[in-house]
């Protein structure tokens, strides 16, 4: 009787699921209101079920979160907050997704870079970057003009990689994006030619930087002062927006095409906004980023312009140059002036987030296929340059043994040899990383050998011909 008992506990045991897995999660945060000084929060996939996650409320952990949350390899959601911390300059920060715990990892100072208005970028090499606002060594008149930074998670090493000096550039706010392994693209404000900004490229195996292209005030008026990022559409180009330029004086920024290929004029406006009537109807001022859907087309928010002068959302086609309005906001029911950008979730919807009255935000769903917007959520704060982020289902907490289904795999994390124990004869085991990427394949044995398999989190599928068996997440650690 006692031996029944014991297997029947030591079952009970093994069927219990021995990690916590993030389900798909909309996330997000906005800046200080009267009540906190900022808030990082969730919903269900399609924007329901809202939960405030974390609100920061002690200073010297960070206050007024700018940008946005990015999911890194390891599990763990990352972001930065543009004051508070140790020396007020802002931190960076960490977050468990399935147990909420928030943890500063860095305190920015003034020398390494102070104030960061964008959102952290994970290169193919594991490790963060982003730039800061303001900081840096320099003296008058290159002071003050921000960094670009690495931060290794690995082991806390956070490392300035360069300083804006004006003639490169100067008080970016956006965030940077890497193309090819290696090669970050990004945007700064101020600088360049005429001091309203430019276009880099810096290499992180080399710190070679390049700058690619100066915005300016002249005959052109490319568009002046860009916020964001830039993004690499389908078609090979590069796109993004200015806040202001475009029409002379008039200006209400642009939406520019970056052109490697070409000699001079790499920079061109595609579209031109404007602050005067009747084309202020179709939207002008953008500081956010454009998103590329899934049916090719590109699609951005302006802060003001519309029917109510509170907003838009608008369409561009790269197929045709065409732009095309699709919604006016207001400024009652659906919020008003966007300050961030986009994001298409897994269910096809857009996603985004508008100010509204008394320090309060709304998050929207929005529907191209029937023109047609949904208030998902009523957000405390006010989101400044904010996307929103869909997680993926990775585990963020490992245990040292996952059992189920009759299969037990061990331990986990694993260093260098991952036991696989099942019944089942002739079965395969297949590494996959959460990008996607096949990175090893081979026939289930006792154990499989990882030891030459980079550090992360990988999906490992069991079949036996085309029968999928089994799939389980592990994390290597070497």
């Amino acid at each position: 009787m006692h031996i029944v008992f014991r297997l029947m506990v030591v079952c009970c045991i093994w069927l219990l699921p021995m990690h916590l897995y993030a389900q798909r999660e909309l996330w997000g945060m906005s800046a200080s209101n009267a009540a906190s000084a900022g808030v990082i929060f969730k919903t269900d996939s399609v924007g329901n079920n809202y939960t405030a996650v974390y609100t920061f409320s002690n200073a010297q952990n960070g206050k007024d979160p700018y940008g946005s949350l990015i999911q890194a390899k390891d599990g763990y959601l990352y972001g930065m907050t543009s004051s508070g911390g140790l020396y007020n300059y802002g931190t960076i920060f960490k977050l468990h997704p399935a147990s909420g715990t928030y943890t500063k990892i860095h305190d920015f100072d003034s020398l390494n870079g102070m104030t960061p208005y964008g959102s952290l970028c994970e290169a193919s090499n594991g490790k963060l970057y982003g730039m800061t606002y303001k900081g840096g060594t320099h003296t008058v008149p290159n002071a003050n003009r921000g960094v670009l930074f690495e931060y290794n998670p690995t082991n806390n090493l956070f490392v300035k990689k360069l300083e804006f000096i004006n003639k490169n550039g100067g008080n970016p706010y956006g965030s940077l994006t890497e193309t090819t392994n290696g090669v970050l693209y990004g945007l700064c404000s101020a600088g360049g030619g005429d001091a309203t900004g430019m276009m880099f490229r810096y290499h992180i195996n080399t710190n070679v930087f390049d700058l690619l292209g100066s915005f300016i005030m002249g005959p052109a008026w490319s568009g002046i002062h860009p916020k964001g990022n830039v993004l690499p559409a389908a078609n090979g180009f590069m796109y993004g927006l200015s806040q202001y330029g475009g029409a002379g004086w008039s200006g209400g920024g642009v939406l520019f095409k970056y052109d490697s290929s070409l000699i001079l004029n790499k920079l061109t406006a595609v579209h031109k906004f404007s602050e005067v009537m009747p084309d202020s109807l179709q939207g002008h001022e953008v500081v956010g980023s454009l998103v590329q859907a899934t049916n090719g087309k590109l699609y951005g928010m302006t802060v003001l312009g519309g029917t109510d002068n509170a907003g838009t959302i608008f369409e561009y086609d790269t197929s045709t140059a065409k732009h095309k309005k699709l919604y006016n906001f207001d400024s009652t029911l659906h919020g008003y002036c966007p300050q961030g950008s986009l994001m298409q979730a897994s269910d096809g919807k857009l996603y985004g987030l508008t100010t509204s009255e008394k320090g309060q935000a709304k998050m929207f769903q929005y529907d191209v296929a029937t023109n047609s917007l949904t208030i998902k959520a009523n957000i405390a704060g006010t989101p400044y340059y904010t996307t929103l982020i869909e997680t993926k289902n990775i585990p963020v907490s490992v245990g040292s043994m996952a059992v189920s289904n009759g299969y037990v795999v061990y331990p986990n994390p694993v260093n260098d040899k991952l036991y696989i124990k099942t019944a089942i004869n002739d079965t395969e085991v297949t590494f996959i990383s959460t990008d996607g990427k096949l990175v090893l394949q081979q026939p289930c044995k006792d154990f499989i050998d990882v030891s030459n398999v980079p550090d992360g989190l990988y999906i490992i599928k069991l079949t036996k011909g085309a029968v999928l068996l089994h799939t389980e997440t592990v994390q290597v650690a070497h």
